[in-house]
Order: structure tokens, then sequence, then C-alpha cells
């Protein structure tokens, strides 16, 4: 009966430390699951924290590549505009250099024909009046010379007339004179 009392106080000391050590057991597995707990949320929390960083960096890198491809096309897009609108003010300036030096020529040769229109009719004036000095010196030598002509002719007319009276006269006064001798 010792034995068996034995016995069972040996398996109540072993069931009763069973249950001790069973209780410390879960109680330090317990810990341990909230150590390992509160260890994975710390990783996790890491963890996340770096793929976070590099998840935002890939982010920055991606975001960074298309704003700078988008500049570029932007850079590209206004370039072409400048360009362009280079392009349209050379052309206008050409285009306006042309119609002003166009209006410039006109206003040149309108002066031009101006002068040579009023310097033409100054020299047109100056010829007829040359013109006109040569006529009336050439009027007056012929007018002098018919005028010469006409005395000549005059004068050799009425030394012919005169001639002949007086050849009508001498005859008739020979005539008289010789009736009257």
């Amino acid at each position: 009966l010792a034995m068996k009392s034995y016995h069972i106080s040996l398996q109540g000391c072993i069931s009763l430390q069973s249950l001790f050590r069973g209780v410390r057991l879960r109680r330090r597995v317990n810990e341990m699951n909230a150590a390992a707990r509160e260890i994975q949320k710390i990783w996790r929390g890491y963890d996340a924290k770096v793929r976070y960083g590099f998840n935002l960096l890939g982010i920055i890198t991606v975001q960074g590549v298309v704003r700078r491809f988008l500049a570029c096309k932007r850079v590209t897009l206004l370039s072409k505009r400048i360009n362009a609108s280079i392009q349209i003010q050379k052309i206008w300036r050409g285009y306006d250099q042309k119609i002003q030096y166009g209006f410039v020529m006109l206003d040149i040769i309108t002066i031009q024909s101006g002068c040579r229109q009023f310097l033409g009719v100054k020299r047109a004036n100056a010829r007829r009046c040359g013109l006109l000095k040569i006529q009336r010196v050439a009027r007056v030598w012929l007018s002098r010379r018919m005028v010469a002509r006409l005395r000549n002719a005059t004068v050799t007319i009425q030394s012919f007339w005169r001639r002949s009276l007086s050849m009508k006269h001498f005859t008739r006064k020979k005539r008289e004179l010789v009736e009257m001798e």
C-alpha cells in the first residue's frame, strides 16, 4: 500500500509537475508566440517600409523618366514652334522689306519721273526758246534779204522805168528839137 500510495502520490506529483510544466510551457509558448508576433510585426513593418521605399524609388524613377520624356517632347514641340515662328518672322520680315523696298523704289521712280519731266520741260522750253530765237533771227535775216532783193528789184525796175521815161522824154525832146529846127 505504501507503494501504491507512493505511486499515486508520485503520479500526482508527476501530474502536477506535468501540469505545471504544461502551464509554464504554454506561458513560454504564448510569450514566444507574442515575441514572434512582435518580431513578425516589426519585420513586416520594416519589410513593408523597405519595399515601399524601393517601390517609391521605382515610382520616382519612372516618373522622372516619364517627366523627362514629356519635357523632351514639349521642348521638341516648343523648339518646332519656335523654329516655325522664327521662319514665319523671317518670311514676314523679307516680305515686309520687299514691300518697303517696292514703296521706296516707287517713291524714287516718282521723284525721278517728276525731276525728269521738270528737266525735260525746262530743256524743251530752252530748246524752244533757242529755236524761236534762231527762227526769229532767220526770219529777220530772210525778211531783210527779201526786203533787200525787193529794194534791188524796185531800184532796178525804177531805174528801167526812169530810163524808159527819160528815153521817151529825150526822144520827144529830140523830136521837138528836130522839129523846131
